[in-house]
């Protein structure tokens, strides 16, 4: 019910593409902020990580300093293009600088990437809904 309140809210102050994609430019950098640490942050990242971390594997810390490296990279050789030429989406780049061809199989592979990785994400939860529901049915039939 929250993230449905939350989304006819801003759905108000969006009456164009323009406003849809680029936030009406008037988007809050803690607005920006949070929307892509959620966007990065998965089933996997809440289940896995403290796993890790507790048995000593500070390998994932490597997976941060590269989002770190990548916002910075991104924001210096990549917002600039979206401000200057009006783009929505980094398609709309891939497209001005390297043909249809090459937006069309990269707009290809994200969506295979995305189902596949999507795929992962929900046969993990899967594996900690059962194990709950399992823990829900040994203490329901001890009680009965």
């Amino acid at each position: 019910m929250g993230i449905t309140w939350f989304g006819a809210r801003f759905r108000r102050s969006q009456r164009t593409l323009r406003d849809y994609f680029l936030g009406g430019r008037n988007t809050p950098w803690w607005a920006i902020a949070f929307s892509i640490v959620s966007a990065e942050t998965s089933t996997l990242t809440v289940i896995g990580t403290p796993a890790l971390a507790f048995r000593g594997n500070f390998g994932f810390l490597q997976v941060v300093l590269g989002y770190l490296f990548a916002r910075i990279v991104i924001s210096t050789l990549f917002l600039p293009h979206y401000f200057r030429g009006e783009l929505f989406t980094a398609y709309e780049l891939m497209q001005r600088r390297f043909g249809q061809r090459l937006r069309r199989l990269t707009a290809g592979l994200f969506l295979l990437l995305r189902s596949l990785a999507e795929g992962v994400r929900v046969f993990a939860i899967s594996i900690v809904v059962s194990i709950i529901l399992s823990l829900a049915r040994r203490s329901w039939s001890s009680w009965h």
